[in-house]
Parts: structure tokens; C-alpha cells; sequence
């Protein structure tokens, strides 16, 4: 396919859309990727918890705890700042179509570029993690307490 160029102005748009398109995907992969790393490990403390079945000395608990927190708290940072990211791109990609859309012909990718936006995804993830993430230590907690 090849696009012609007859306004140099709406040309350079087009091509920025298309490289914070790009942008936005290698950020979409990032986030995706401290999601799989957070799931990974909340997963495997609850499991561990689970398959212990047994209470908890605190000799265990302790350490496990602290590198659980550490963990939970530096990939709850890399998250929220990928996904301001990812939102930002999307806005800049939102408002850089509306001057364009004349070169995409399909009328649902015009909507999707033009109207799609992302707003309460970054309050979502932060809610999500910090509430799972806060269980996971009471439950780390609950379980040293009643050792």
C-alpha cells in the first residue's frame, strides 16, 4: 500500500500517529509484562500460604513478607509510570487522528483512533493492585498472627 502525500503538514501527522501507534505498542508490551510479573508472584505466595497448610513461624514469615513487599512496591511503581505512558500516547494518538482521518477508510478505525480513550484505566490499576496486594500481606499477617 502506498499513501501520497499532498499536504506535508497532514503527511508528518499521519506518520507520527503511525510511530506512537508503534510507540504505544512496545509500552502496552511493557505493562503487560509487570502485570505477568505481579501475577507470578501474588500467585505463588498464595499458593505457598495454601500449601503449607499449616501455621506459619515467624522466621519464615518475616523475610518473606519483606521481599514480597519490596517487590509488590517497586512493581506497583514501574506499573503506574508504564501506564501513565501508555495513557499519554493514547491521548497524543487521539487527538493527532482527528487531523488525519481523511487517510484511514475503514470508519470503525477512525472511531477507534479518534474517540478511543483510556481515562479510568489508570485509576483501575492502581485500585486493583493496591487492594490484592494489601490482602496478600494481611493474609501473610493473619497467618504469622495465629502461629
Amino acid at each position: 500500500m502506498v499513501i501520497v502525500f499532498c499536504d506535508y503538514k497532514k503527511g508528518n501527522r499521519l506518520m507520527k500517529i503511525f510511530q506512537l501507534l508503534d510507540l504505544l505498542e512496545k509500552t502496552e508490551s511493557r505493562v503487560n509484562q509487570y502485570w505477568t510479573y505481579w501475577s507470578t508472584v501474588v500467585l505463588g505466595v498464595s499458593s505457598w500460604l495454601i500449601a503449607r497448610g499449616k501455621l506459619c513461624d515467624i522466621e519464615i514469615i518475616v523475610p518473606v513478607a519483606l521481599g514480597t513487599s519490596a517487590f509488590l512496591t517497586a512493581n506497583f511503581m514501574a506499573l503506574k509510570s508504564a501506564t501513565k505512558v501508555a495513557v499519554s500516547i493514547r491521548d497524543e494518538i487521539r487527538l493527532s487522528s482527528s487531523e488525519v482521518d481523511e487517510y484511514f477508510v475503514s470508519e470503525s478505525m477512525k472511531q477507534m483512533l479518534i474517540k478511543g480513550d483510556m481515562r479510568y484505566r489508570l485509576n483501575v490499576t492502581i485500585y486493583l493492585h493496591l487492594i490484592i496486594d494489601v490482602a496478600l500481606l494481611i493474609l501473610l499477617t493473619v497467618c504469622t498472627a495465629t502461629a
